[in-house]
C-alpha cells in the first residue's frame, strides 16, 4: 500500500485529477490510441463527488478525451464472494417483516423488552419496530457487526455502564436470527447480512481494475479496512493520497482517515485562517438566508457553492434566491413524494383497494393537473368542476364519497351552486368509474396504479420543455418504485389491500432521483462530506450551528456513545475529528475569507441555535473576541420569510365596481379595502380541506334551522308558538332531524358540533318565547332584497337576504318592525369587535380611528367605528320596497346564540349606531367606485384566507409600490 501525499493549498478534486494525469505514469494510451484511466477505481463519497472528479480529468485532456478512471462508494466495495441469496429490497424486508410478525406472534410477543402486547396488533407500530431495528442495523454495519455480535463484544462497557441491558440485546439477537432466517427461507438476506459476510470473504473487484484510489477518505464505513486488505491480499494495488503536508502524516491513519486523537481535546488544531471577519452572524433564519443570497449573486462573479449545513434552512434559503432570480437545486436527491407525479401515486395508493372511497384523498386526487386534463377539462369548464368540488366540501363535510355521487338533497343550495356541484359530480363519477374499472384485486397495486396512470397520461406528450426532465426522471423513480412493489414476497400480504397500501405509502416516502438542473445559473447545494470535492472557488457554509455541525447522536435507546466507540463504531468524538479535518480542507484549499460561516442566532419560531464548536478552534488569545463576536448583539430583523415583490400577483390599476353592493361586501370592505379587493374584486377563492364545520358553516347551520322555525311561524300566523317548552319540542322533533340527514356521512368532530349546535338552539327557546310575550311575531325569513331598487339615503343599489323581520301586535309599540340577524357568536359581547370597535384606549383601537379617520369614516362618541353595516341597510332597503307600509319604524337586533343561557340572547343596535353605519356604507360604496383599495385595514382580515400570499405581509411587500402609494393619494385627495 502506498501513501501520497497532496497539495493541501490546491482543492482536493484538482489535485486529485492532476495525479491522476499528470507525472503519476496512471495514464494509458488503448489499442485504438486513445488515453485511459479506466483500470484505476477511485473511492469517492457521493455521486456528486464522482461526477466533479470525472469532469476535472477531463478538462485535463480537453479536445483529446480520455476514459475516466472508474468511481465507487465505499459500501460497492463490501460485497460478499459467495452471494447465495440476494439482496432484500426495501419493500421486501417491510412486507416480510409483517409476515414473519404475524406467522411468529408467539416467538415476537415473548420478547417482552422489545415488543409491546398491546401494540403488536397494530400495523403501525410493527413499522415503527421494524424502523428501530433498521436504525440499529444501519449503525452496526459500519464494522460489519450484527445484533449477535454484540453481547460478547460489549460484555465490558455492559458491564460497567449498562447493567441490565444485556437482556435487551440477547432478545435483539434473538429477533435478528429468526428474522434473518426467515428471510432465507424466502432467498432473501438483509443488507447487513452481507456486509458482515463481506468482512470474512469480500468479492473481488473487476480483473480489469489494477488500483484503487483512496483520496482523502474521511468517514468511510470501518468493515471497508477488513475489505481492502482482502484485495490487497489478492494482488490489487491500494494507494492512500493525503491532502496534507508531509509533516502531518501522523495525524491520519493508514487509509487517511484522521486520527480521533489527533483532532480533538488537548490536541485539536487551530484553525487560523478563519477569522471573526469570515463569521456572519444573523438575528434568524430570514436574515441570514438574504445575506447568503446576497453575498452569492453579488456583482458578476461566480457562484460559490453553496452547503446548507442545517437542513431546516432550506424553504428560506430558496426563497431567498428566489427573489434575486436564482433558482436553488439539489442534484443529488429528489423525492419522488414532492413532485406532482409522486402525489398523483400518493392519491392513487390512498384510495386502493377501499370498500368506501375516502373523501379527502379521493378530493386530493380529483384536484390533480393532469387528472383533470385527463378528464378533458380546461378554461372555465375546469374552474366550474373546482367549485362544484368545494361546494360539495362546504355543503357536506364528508368523510366518505357517497356511492355513486349519491349526496342527500340540500335546500339550501342556490341554484348557480347547484350547477357546479352537479357538474363536479358528473365528472367525479367519471373519475369513479375509471378508479373502479382499472382496480384488480388478481393484478394488485401495482398494475392498478400503472392502469391509471396510463390513462391520465394518455393524451400528454413530451415537448422538451421546462419541467419535462424532471417529469422523465420522476417516471423513471416511479417506474423502479413499482417493479420493488411486484416481488413474491410483496404479492403474499392480505389482498384486503391496507397492509399493501401502508407498504406502498412507506416505499413512495422513500423513493427519490437525481436531477440536473435546466438553467446554468441554478444554485446547486452540496453536502457537507463532498465539499471537499467542490471545484467552486468559494464556499457558503449556511447553518453552522452545533448539533448539525459535528453531527452527534445523543441519547440513542441503544447505542449510545460509550457503547459504540467500545464496539469500534464511529462515535461522536470520530465524527468531530472528521468534520474539523473536512473545516481545515475547505480552508486550507481556498483563498482567504472566500469560505464564509453563516449563523443564526435563533430560528423563525424563535428558538435558539448555537455556533458550531468548531468556530472555537482559534488561537487562545483570540477566543475571548471570537466569543464576543458570535455572542453579541445582533440588529433583530423581522422573521417568516424572504420579501418577494415581484412574486406577488400584478394588481390592476382598476377594477369595474359592481352593479350592486351585498352589504356583507361592504363589511369586508369596510373592515380591509385591500381584502375586498382580492375576494371582490380579482375573485380569488382560498381553498381549506375542511373536515369540520368552521365557523361559516356553523353559522350557515344555524340559519337553516332559524330559517325552518321561522317558516313553521309565520304560516302560525298570529297564535305563534310562546312557550319555550313547545319550541324546543319543535326543534327536537322536526328541525334537528332534517339536518342529520344532510350529515349522515360526516366524521365524529362534525357529529359533535352538530350536537353543540342543537344546545344552542334549545336555549334559543327560551330566548324567543321571552320576545314572543312582548308581542313580538315572525313576518318574513330569508327575506330577499332586490337589486333593482333605489333606496332613499343611499348611493348604491343593494342585494341580499334579511334574517328575519319581526312585528310587534302589542298596540301602541313605537317601533313596530324589528330586523333580526343571526349570529353564533360565543359571548353577547363579541358585537365588539364584529359589529363596532371598542372605546377603550387602546393601541388597537386607535389603529382603527386613524383608518376611520383616513377614510372619512364617522365615529361613534369619537371613539368607536362601525365594522358591518348590515342591518341598517337592510332596514333602509325593506323600508324602501313597501314604502305604503310602516317599515320605517324601526328597531334592529343582533340574535346571539352564545354558548349558554346567559349569552344567548338579544342585542339592540342604537339609532347613533345605527345613522354611523349607513353614513359608513355610503362612503365605502363611493371609495369602492373610486378603486381605492389601500392601505390593508387594521385587523389584517387578509391573512385568515390570503396569508399564503404574502412573506412579510402586504404593508412589505408591496406597501412602497407605486401601486400602493397611488391607491394612498386617492384617500389622501377624497379626505382633502
Amino acid at each position: 500500500m502506498e501513501t501520497v501525499y497532496l497539495n493541501p493549498s490546491g482543492k482536493l478534486v484538482d489535485e486529485t485529477a492532476d495525479w491522476l494525469c499528470g507525472t503519476s505514469g496512471r495514464v494509458r494510451v488503448t489499442r485504438e490510441g486513445a488515453a485511459s484511466l479506466d483500470h484505476v477505481m477511485v473511492v469517492v463519497p457521493t455521486a456528486q463527488s464522482g461526477r466533479s472528479l470525472r469532469l476535472a480529468v477531463a478538462r485535463r485532456f480537453e479536445g483529446r478525451g480520455v476514459i475516466p478512471p472508474r468511481t465507487a462508494f465505499p459500501a460497492e466495495l463490501v460485497v460478499p464472494r459467495r452471494q447465495t441469496l440476494r439482496e432484500a429490497g426495501e419493500a421486501e424486508i417491510a412486507a416480510a417483516f409483517q409476515q414473519y410478525a404475524k406467522a411468529n406472534a408467539q416467538t415476537m410477543l415473548s420478547l417482552d423488552r422489545l415488543v409491546r402486547k398491546e401494540e403488536f396488533d397494530d400495523l403501525t407500530a410493527r413499522f415503527a419496530l421494524l424502523d428501530q431495528l433498521e436504525d440499529i442495523w444501519r449503525i452496526l454495519a459500519g464494522r460489519g457487526l450484527l445484533m449477535q455480535d454484540v453481547p460478547e463484544l460489549g460484555k465490558e462497557v455492559f458491564a460497567e455502564d449498562i447493567g441490565d441491558e444485556m437482556e435487551r440485546w440477547e432478545q435483539l439477537a434473538l429477533l435478528e436470527k429468526s428474522f434473518f432466517g426467515y428471510l432465507e427461507t424466502l432467498g432473501l438476506a438483509y443488507p447487513t447480512k452481507l456486509i458482515h459476510d463481506a468482512k470474512g470473504e469480500a468479492a473481488i473487484v473487476p480483473d480489469e481494475v489494477e488500483e484503487i484510489v483512496l483520496p482523502a477518505l474521511a468517514d468511510p464505513i470501518r468493515v471497508l479496512e477488513d475489505v481492502l486488505r482482502q484485495q490487497i491480499a489478492a494482488g490489487k494495488k491500494v494507494t492512500v493520497l493525503l491532502h496534507a503536508d508531509p509533516a502531518d502524516g501522523a495525524m491520519f491513519d493508514e487509509w487517511g482517515r484522521p486520527r480521533t486523537e489527533r483532532w480533538t481535546g488537548d490536541r485539536r488544531p487551530v484553525l487560523s485562517r478563519l477569522s471573526d471577519a469570515d463569521i456572519v452572524l444573523s438575528a434568524n433564519y430570514t436574515s441570514l438566508a438574504r445575506t447568503v443570497a446576497d453575498d452569492m449573486v453579488r456583482g458578476d462573479a461566480r457562484l460559490p457553492e453553496l452547503a446548507l449545513c442545517d437542513g431546516s434552512l432550506y424553504d428560506c434559503v430558496a426563497g431567498a434566491f428566489l427573489a434575486r432570480g436564482y433558482v436553488v437545486h439539489n442534484p443529488e436527491r429528489h423525492l419522488l413524494a414532492q413532485s406532482s407525479l409522486g402525489r398523483m401515486i400518493r392519491g392513487l395508493i390512498s384510495v386502493y383497494g377501499r370498500d368506501v372511497m375516502p373523501w379527502k384523498e379521493f378530493a386530493q386526487l380529483f384536484r390533480s393537473d393532469d387528472v383533470l386534463n385527463a378528464l378533458g377539462l380546461s378554461g372555465g369548464d375546469r374552474a366550474r368542476a373546482l367549485e362544484g368540488l368545494d361546494i360539495a366540501q362546504n355543503a357536506y363535510v364528508p368523510t366518505n364519497v357517497p356511492p355513486g355521487f349519491a349526496f342527500p338533497p340540500d335546500v339550501e343550495m342556490r341554484r348557480r351552486d347547484m350547477d357546479k356541484f352537479d357538474f363536479f359530480c358528473e365528472k367525479g363519477r367519471e373519475l369513479e368509474r375509471a378508479l373502479s374499472e382499472a382496480e384488480n384485486a388478481e393484478t394488485g397495486l401495482p398494475d392498478f396504479i400503472r392502469r391509471m396512470l396510463k390513462k391520465v397520461f394518455a393524451r400528454r406528450r413530451l415537448s422538451g420543455g421546462a419541467g419535462e426532465k424532471e417529469f422523465t426522471a420522476a417516471a423513471g423513480a416511479a417506474r423502479e418504485f413499482l417493479n420493488a412493489l411486484e416481488g413474491e414476497v410483496v404479492r403474499s400480504l392480505p389482498a384486503d389491500g391496507r397492509e399493501m397500501r401502508a407498504l406502498a405509502l412507506r416505499g413512495l416516502d422513500a423513493a427519490c432521483y437525481s436531477l440536473e438542473p435546466d438553467s446554468p445559473d441554478a444554485v446547486k447545494t452540496a453536502g457537507w462530506l463532498e465539499l471537499a470535492w467542490s471545484p467552486a472557488d468559494g464556499v457558503a457554509l449556511a447553518g453552522f450551528h452545533e448539533g448539525c455541525v459535528p453531527d452527534s447522536v445523543v441519547g440513542h435507546p441503544f447505542l449510545p456513545d460509550r457503547l459504540r466507540k467500545g464496539l469500534g463504531l464511529v462515535s461522536n468524538d470520530d465524527r468531530l475529528a472528521r468534520d474539523t479535518w473536512l473545516l481545515r480542507e475547505l480552508l486550507a484549499s481556498h483563498a482567504r475569507s472566500t469560505v464564509r460561516v453563516y449563523v443564526a442566532r435563533t430560528d423563525d419560531d424563535g428558538d435558539i441555535c448555537r455556533p458550531s464548536r468548531l468556530l472555537y478552534l482559534c488561537a487562545d488569545d483570540e477566543l475571548p473576541a471570537r466569543v464576543e463576536h458570535l455572542f453579541g448583539d445582533v440588529r433583530e430583523e423581522r422573521g417568516g420569510g424572504v420579501k418577494m415583490v415581484d412574486w406577488f400577483p400584478r394588481l390592476p390599476d382598476r377594477v369595474e365596481p359592481p352593479a350592486h353592493f351585498s352589504p356583507s361586501a361592504i363589511d369586508a370592505y369596510v373592515n380591509c379595502p385591500f381584502t375586498y379587493l382580492l375576494k371582490y374584486g380579482l375573485g380569488m377563492k382560498p381553498y381549506r380541506e375542511k373536515r369540520e364545520l368552521e365557523a361559516n358553516d356553523f353559522g350557515t347551520l344555524a340559519h337553516a334551522a332559524l330559517r325552518m322555525y321561522a317558516e313553521s311561524q309565520i304560516a302560525m300566523g298570529d297564535g305563534q308558538l310562546t312557550e319555550a317548552g313547545d319550541i324546543r319540542r319543535l326543534f327536537a322533533e322536526e328541525i334537528f332531524p332534517c339536518i342529520r340527514r344532510k350529515y349522515a356521512g360526516a366524521a365524529l368532530n362534525v357529529d359533535l358540533q352538530l350536537r353543540s349546535l342543537e344546545g344552542r338552539l334549545l336555549l334559543f327557546a327560551d330566548v324567543q318565547a321571552s320576545w314572543a310575550a312582548q308581542g313580538w311575531r315572525i313576518r318574513m325569513t330569508e327575506r330577499e332584497i332586490a337589486p333593482s331598487l333605489d333606496v332613499p339615503g343611499l348611493n348604491f343599489r343593494a342585494r341580499g337576504f334579511i334574517d328575519r323581520v319581526d312585528e310587534n301586535i302589542s298596540p301602541g309599540c313605537e317601533k313596530p318592525w324589528c330586523v333580526i340577524d343571526y349570529k353564533t357568536w360565543d359571548r353577547k359581547s363579541d358585537v365588539t369587535g364584529h359589529v363596532y370597535t371598542s372605546s377603550a384606549n387602546t393601541d388597537k383601537n386607535r389603529k382603527h380611528v386613524e383608518f376611520a379617520r383616513r377614510f372619512g369614516y364617522p365615529l361613534v362618541g369619537d371613539k368607536r367605528r362601525m365594522l358591518s353595516v348590515q342591518l341598517p341597510v337592510y332596514g333602509k332597503c325593506l323600508a324602501a320596497s313597501e314604502p305604503r307600509a310602516p317599515f320605517a319604524a324601526q328597531k334592529f337586533q343582533y340574535l346571539i346564540l352564545g354558548k349558554n343561557a346567559g349569552e344567548t340572547g338579544l342585542v339592540e343596535l342604537k339609532d347613533e349606531e345605527a345613522d354611523a353605519s349607513l353614513a359608513t356604507a355610503r362612503i365605502a360604496a363611493d371609495c369602492i367606485r373610486a378603486n381605492v383599495f389601500w392601505p390593508p385595514g387594521p385587523a389584517e382580515d387578509w391573512k385568515r384566507d390570503f396569508g399564503g400570499l404574502f412573506v412579510s405581509g402586504p404593508e412589505e411587500d408591496i406597501g412602497g409600490s407605486e401601486w400602493a402609494a397611488a391607491h394612498c393619494a386617492k384617500t389622501e385627495d377624497g379626505r382633502d
